[in-house]
C-alpha cells in the first residue's frame, strides 16, 4: 500500500512510515514508500523502535514492534463490528462449504475484520487484519460495485490495477463491465 504524504505534516510522515512498514523491512523500500528522504524514515524508525512500534531486526531491516499489538487489540475490544457479522458468516459458510469474510473499506483497500474458515480441503490465504486492493478480490468488488463509476475511476487513478494472480482485472473498463454483472447477480465471486 502505498501513502504519499508529499509536503505533510509529521504526524502524517509517521503514519506514512508505520503504514509503509506493513509492506516493507527495509529503509529504502520505505523511503520509495512514502516518497519521504531516507534520511527522515530512519528518524521516524528510530523513534517507531524506542517506542516498541518497530523493531530493528538488524542489517538495516525493520518490522512492526509489539505495541501494534497492544494497540490494536485494545482498540478491537471496543470496535468489533465483526462480532455482529459472525452469525451471518457461519450460515454462509454452513450454505456454502467455502470460507467466508467480513471486510471494511479502509482508503482504497479492503481490510478483512472477520473469517471463517470453509469445510473445503484447501484454505484461503488471508487473514484477519490483512489489507488488500478492492479490484483483487471477491469482498473488494463487492463493495466496489456498490459504488458509481466514477468513484471506481477515481480510485483506480489512484492506486492502478496491479495484479496478484494472473487472471486480475487488469483495465479500468473491464473492471466496470465487471462490476455491471457483480451489480446485476447481487454477489462478487473469487474466481482463481
Amino acid at each position: 500500500m502505498k501513502s504519499r504524504p508529499g509536503n505533510g505534516n509529521a504526524t502524517e510522515k509517521v503514519l506514512a512510515v508505520l503504514q509503509a512498514l506493513a509492506d516493507h523491512e527495509r529503509i529504502a523500500d520505505i523511503s520509495g514508500a512514502t516518497g519521504l528522504p531516507k534520511s527522515t524514515v530512519h528518524r521516524i524508525l528510530q523513534s517507531l523502535v524506542e517506542h516498541r512500534f518497530a523493531l530493528n531486526a538488524g542489517d538495516g531491516h525493520y518490522i512492526g514492534g509489539p505495541r501494534i499489538l497492544t494497540l490494536a487489540d485494545g482498540l478491537m475490544g471496543r470496535f468489533d463490528p465483526a462480532q455482529h457479522a459472525d452469525g451471518t458468516l457461519r450460515r454462509l459458510r454452513k450454505d456454502t462449504g467455502h470460507t467466508v469474510h467480513f471486510g471494511l473499506l479502509a482508503g482504497d483497500d479492503v481490510v478483512y475484520a472477520a473469517k471463517v474458515e470453509g469445510r473445503k480441503p484447501y484454505r484461503m490465504p488471508s487473514r484477519v487484519g490483512m489489507s488488500v486492493r478492492l479490484h483483487t478480490t471477491a469482498i473488494g468488488k463487492a463493495i466496489l460495485a456498490t459504488m458509481t463509476d466514477e468513484a471506481v475511476s477515481a480510485i483506480v487513478g489512484r492506486t492502478g490495477l496491479e495484479g496478484r494472480i494472473p487472471g486480475t482485472i487488469a483495465g479500468e473498463s473491464a473492471l466496470l463491465d465487471h462490476l455491471k454483472v457483480v451489480r446485476g447477480r447481487g454477489y462478487a465471486l473469487d474466481e482463481e
